[in-house]
């Protein structure tokens, strides 16, 4: 490549960074399903969780207490209920944990707009400097054209003998009418 920037590449650089935003986009979008579903699971999990013990609890207390005597009824009534607070204690640390994942939730969420919004600046400044940048080679190309012009010019003027070499200073062929140019006349208008 020469150095120059043309449309093609500009429009290839687009497309990739096009691409990578979305790209960023679909698995941030993914993350934060799997995430907000286990969120969901884990829930009700520990609803179904807190369900079955309360019903274990009574299933047990009562086949107990219709079996065994009142020592034994408090005993077991006692231990049921350490269980269940025990039990309560896992379902809170559940609820805390879901709590934790929503929170998570909300953070990739943040981050996944945050990504986009610098994705659509990094393509906006991309894009700018590549229309700069081509800017910049069509100017000097077109200064470039503007010199080889005149250079053309004097190397015809040359040919045609309109300016020679008179010992060490150049001479210029002007007829007996000569025009001049420039705003105090300074320049002769060389040519037919």
């Amino acid at each position: 490549m020469s150095g120059q920037v043309d449309s093609v590449d500009l429009q290839e650089l687009a497309l990739r960074l096009s691409a990578v935003v979305d790209f960023l986009e679909e698995r941030a979008e993914h993350a934060t399903l799997q995430s907000s579903q286990g969120a969901q699971a884990l829930g009700r999990a520990v609803d179904g969780f807190h369900a079955r013990t309360r019903e274990l609890s009574k299933d047990a207390v009562a086949a107990i207490a219709s079996q065994a005597e009142g020592a034994v009824r408090q005993a077991v009534a006692r231990a049921a209920e350490q269980c269940n607070a025990r039990l309560q204690d896992a379902g809170q640390s559940a609820v805390r944990a879901a709590a934790a994942l929503g929170g998570e939730v909300r953070s990739l969420q943040k981050v996944q707009r945050g990504l986009a919004w610098k994705a659509g600046l990094a393509l906006l400044v991309g894009a700018s400097l590549a229309a700069g940048g081509s800017a910049l080679v069509a100017w000097k190309s077109l200064r470039d054209l503007e010199r080889a012009g005149f250079g053309e010019d004097i190397l015809e003027a040359t040919r045609n003998g309109s300016i020679t070499r008179c010992g060490e200073a150049l001479c210029v062929r002007a007829g007996p009418d000569a025009r001049r140019a420039g705003d105090h006349g300074e320049y002769l208008l060389v040519g037919p």
